[in-house]
């Protein structure tokens, strides 16, 4: 089972050859990232001793694990599997062959809900639009949930406008490590829907399917405002979207005396913030119970 809260698997079918993670950091939430502290202890926790970063030859190649890719349809119990925990899916070293590869073993496993997180949303539109054309299709299969990872408001606006392009049933977004105020709606990512064919504006919020909230952890966290929180769980509730908040993060754990250090169990959290909900799910007052 997964350490993560919001699924149920982890899974790295994708590895730097000769062992361990890589990636690259692009923006701010990526400086204190927990993979790539974990890829440079070393084979412990199966990383190579290497921190996130293009090394001075370029970006080294990687492999593909076909056998884990494989199991994915023989699984019998469905489960959430969040694919490329510890990497990018979507970053300019992994080759695009790799990535059908991938997204024709999730479609073979119809069973199995497969989550992937990219700050690089751009490539992810344009390899899924390639791989439907490629297949026949018209969207991703259902069990796909393509998400984008943001920490504040510029963020989300240079990359939301990408996932609500992405021919997709459910989209999702990953507002972790929060350092920031965040708007759904905001101008910039409601500029979209003004040329939709479609012919009537939709708001942002409507294309989301799914939000998760955490602050940061780790020896270097920082903080995240819980006003922030309040006001993104509000914009949740009033455009029915899911929310989960997965953690308060570790600056709130050491200032509010919490024994899960980075701040992730609810039930020492305020009333307000216990909410953990999936996609699908109606919302939920601060009780936890159905509206």
């Amino acid at each position: 089972m997964s350490k993560i809260q919001w699924t149920d698997l982890t899974k790295n079918p994708i590895k730097e050859k000769g062992g361990g993670n890589y990636c690259v950091p692009i923006s701010p939430g990526c400086k204190n990232c927990y993979a790539s502290r974990l890829n440079s202890l070393g084979t412990r926790f199966g990383g190579n001793g290497r921190k996130f970063g293009v090394r001075p030859g370029g970006h080294p190649e990687v492999t593909l694990n076909v056998e884990m890719l494989k199991k994915w349809a023989r699984m019998r119990k469905p489960k959430k599997i969040f694919v490329c925990s510890m990497t990018d899916l979507f970053g300019e070293w992994v080759p695009d062959e790799m990535i059908f590869e991938i997204f024709d073993a999730m479609a073979d496993a119809p069973k199995q809900n497969f989550q992937i997180l990219t700050k690089r949303p751009d490539h992810m539109n344009y390899i899924v639009h390639q791989w439907i054309l490629s297949r026949g299709g018209y969207q991703l299969p259902a069990n796909i949930w393509p998400g984008v990872s943001a920490e504040d408001q510029q963020r989300l606006d240079e990359r939301l406008i990408w996932l609500l392009r992405t021919e997709t049933q459910t989209r999702f977004l990953s507002l972790e490590p929060l350092l920031g105020p965040i708007e759904l709606n905001s101008s910039a990512t409601c500029s979209i829907m003004e040329a939709d064919t479609s012919g009537y504006l939709l708001d942002a919020a409507d294309l989301i399917d799914w939000v998760i909230i955490g602050g940061e952890s780790g020896p270097d966290a920082r903080p995240m405002n819980l006003t922030w929180v309040t006001d993104i769980l509000d914009q949740c509730r009033e455009a029915g979207i899911p929310a989960f908040v997965k953690q308060l993060g570790s600056v709130w754990a050491k200032q509010n005396g919490a024994k899960h250090r980075k701040g992730g169990d609810p039930g020492e959290w305020p009333p307000e913030f216990r909410v953990r909900m999936m996609p699908l799910h109606t919302w939920y007052d601060a009780t936890c119970k159905p509206i």
